[in-house]
């Protein structure tokens, strides 16, 4: 896995000489390695750390053996979830903030001669590494016997391990391999499912399809930036992944797995036929994102229903880009008329429909359809009030700015009552910002956005002081994308002076206020 951050690091030192010091049995791996100068044996870096240091023979050491742990420990405590991958982790813990992760490492493209009689067959190849160091996080082995009971008949199944197994029938038992063979076999393979374990991440690295079965770890942040589809289980106590802080008490009777990992093998057979059937797009996003956008909707005059109108007419005319999966979540929150509601719908767009059984008001919707993305693995969220209008390719510019500025929450409506601080050609530097309009991912919603909901109509003013606590500012699009219609807005002004934006490149007499 860290083998995906050196590709970065030469681009952003490309004139540097850069040596990884790794434990003596990895260095083959990176024989044929561009973005490395130089490997050397980790275990001789103790002894000669103080001499490097004196001789300046390096200008920068970076310790990443331990960062993970100590990262993941730390969140766990203060968050309860860790919000990282690893890969994010050790390049943050360098003091950069990498963009992309790809692996360094080439595996030679000999085919290993119990790949040769496989392929022969005809059929597409399977590995399968349910058992990991950590029996907690490993697929129990009459689950696996059943899933390769399912496969064999369309499938040639390997079994991978480090050793083999006497109980495991109607497979290929391929164990104790050198990490060069294993990446061989690996390369060859159309499919790898696996817990999270070795065989998991490398072939995810070599970017091999994947179905990951998670339980106690968490799969959105462990097989995050690979080709890879995954079954979470579900923990018996309905909370969130524990990394191993329940697994010991969550076994089941005479087996060293914890229950999250009793996943239906039907389960598994149903995503692998789906992935070759070409009907399934990876759950982590490789190509294409999965964005939701929720619009909190209560319809109590003639001029809301105006504005939802306008509102809607707008989103139907946008561009949708074509490498994004888009879901419009509406939420009714008690209206009289649902004529609207009920028959909108956008040409290749999934439109989902809830309405409330009682007024849980606009910051209550949000959360309940933010809550509704991130169950459902999506990988950015935004909202929009319905009674604002959007330009045709709104979300062209706020997804440019937000690839731009990932770790940052961006906004397509600059409000004239909030100040600019600075601005750049395609955008504005903004402390406050109102909350017509926020694009944020996931790991944001859980770290502060779903919090700033307890504070019911100052949720949004919540979401500035946080912001700005972190030493942070907001990114909004430079002209606006988006313009607010209505006479009011949820910050209560008056209809004199409503939230507008000055730079929508409007004429704001021809519109309803």
């Amino acid at each position: 896995m860290q083998s995906m951050i050196f590709p970065g690091l030469r681009k952003r030192f490309p004139n540097s000489k850069i040596t990884y010091a790794i434990p003596k049995n990895f260095i083959s791996l990176f024989d044929n390695c561009s973005d490395i100068d130089e490997v050397i044996d980790s275990s001789t870096i103790d002894s000669n750390l103080p001499k490097m240091v004196v001789t300046h023979k390096y200008d920068f050491f970076g310790e990443i053996s331990t960062s993970c742990i100590e990262y993941e420990s730390r969140v766990l405590k203060e968050k309860g979830y860790v919000d990282k991958s690893r890969q994010e982790i050790w390049s943050e813990s360098m003091g950069l903030h990498l963009m992309e992760f790809r692996t360094c490492i080439k595996i030679d493209k000999e085919l290993p001669d119990d790949i040769k009689q496989l392929k022969k067959k005809g059929n597409p190849i399977i590995c399968i590494a349910p058992v990991s160091n950590e029996k907690t996080r490993s697929y129990p082995v009459e689950l696996t016997n059943q899933l390769i009971e399912l496969l064999k008949d369309n499938y040639e199944v390997i079994y991978m391990d480090s050793k083999k197994s006497g109980n495991i029938k109607n497979a290929m038992q391929l164990c104790d391999l050198d990490l060069k063979t294993m990446g061989r076999i690996i390369n060859h393979i159309d499919l790898m499912i696996s817990v999270d374990t070795g065989p998991l991440h490398y072939a995810g690295i070599l970017g091999k399809p994947v179905i990951g079965l998670f339980g106690v770890t968490d799969a959105k942040v462990r097989v995050k930036h690979y080709n890879a589809h995954y079954l979470q289980g579900e923990c018996q106590k309905g909370k969130e992944p524990c990394w191993y802080a329940g697994s010991a008490q969550c076994k089941k009777p005479k087996s060293d797995s914890a229950s999250c990992m009793f996943i239906n093998p039907e389960k598994i057979v149903d995503t692998v036929e789906n992935i070759f059937n070409n009907t399934t797009q990876p759950v982590i996003r490789n190509k294409k994102r999965n964005i939701g956008i929720v619009i909190p909707i209560y319809i109590k005059d003639q001029f809301r229903l105006d504005y939802l109108r306008q509102t809607l007419e707008s989103l139907r005319n946008s561009i949708f880009p074509e490498d994004c999966n888009f879901t419009l979540l509406l939420i009714d929150d008690c209206s009289d008329n649902y004529d609207e509601f009920d028959k909108f719908t956008i040409e290749g767009i999934e439109v989902i429909r809830m309405r409330n059984d009682r007024n849980i008001k606009v910051w209550g919707c949000l959360k309940k359809g933010f809550d509704y993305f991130y169950a459902n693995n999506y990988d950015l969220m935004l909202n929009l009030d319905s009674d604002a209008i959007v330009k045709k390719d709104w979300l062209l510019k706020l997804l440019e700015l937000h690839d731009k500025f990932p770790n940052t929450i961006i906004s397509g409506f600059n409000a004239h009552s909030h100040k600019v601080i600075s601005q750049s050609n395609g955008y504005y530097l903004k402390n406050t910002i109102g909350g017509i309009n926020l694009l944020f991912k996931w790991e944001h919603y859980l770290e502060y956005i779903r919090k700033s909901f307890d504070k019911g109509n100052d949720w949004d003013w919540t979401i500035c002081e946080t912001i700005n606590k972190l030493g942070k500012q907001f990114i909004v699009t430079n002209p606006s994308v988006i313009q607010h219609i209505g006479k009011e807005t949820s910050l209560g002004h008056h209809h004199q002076h409503p939230d507008y934006a000055e730079d929508f490149n409007e004429d704001r007499n021809n519109q309803s206020i």
